[in-house]
């Protein structure tokens, strides 16, 4: 079992999903520091920040929502995998679209998954356990990721 928590940061407008991811964190018994950006504005100067500070240690995944404030989902994804940091990171991608031609732009950015948001608060709790696998398997992440529904 690993010693330190997993450093998360959840980039999620909405705080009912932010809640749930939060507790389906917990019931999987996942061991985790959760930083929580409310847009993508947020998102996008966090990841800059951490690409100028090299002593800052990464996340060691980010869930991020695709429909945010300021800048969307793809714009964060995008402004992460272009920083020398943020080109490793496991990204998971939350949505409540299954639109085909947002899976193709994310796959094209190497997510690890993407995931629709569940209606049914049982399904939702269910996002820990893939997140725990995620974290705890350490996969590595081909070019077009690996998404999963």
């Amino acid at each position: 079992m690993r010693d330190t928590p997993y450093s998360i940061v959840l980039v999620e407008d909405n705080h009912a999903d932010t809640f749930l991811l939060r507790q389906a964190l917990e019931d999987a018994e996942l061991h985790f520091d959760l930083t929580v950006l409310e847009d993508g504005g947020e998102a996008v100067e966090f990841f800059r920040e951490h690409e100028a500070n090299p002593t800052r240690t990464s996340p060691d995944l980010v869930v991020l929502d695709l429909n945010l404030p300021k800048y969307g989902g793809l714009e964060v994804l995008t402004a992460l995998r272009s920083t020398e940091a943020g080109r490793d990171i496991p990204v998971i991608i939350t949505s409540s679209s299954d639109n085909p031609e947002d899976r193709r732009q994310t796959e094209e950015l190497a997510v690890s998954a993407y995931i629709i948001k569940p209606s049914d608060l049982d399904e939702f709790l269910q996002i820990g356990k893939i997140i725990k696998q995620l974290l705890t398997e350490k996969r590595p992440r081909g070019a077009n990721g690996s998404p999963v529904t």
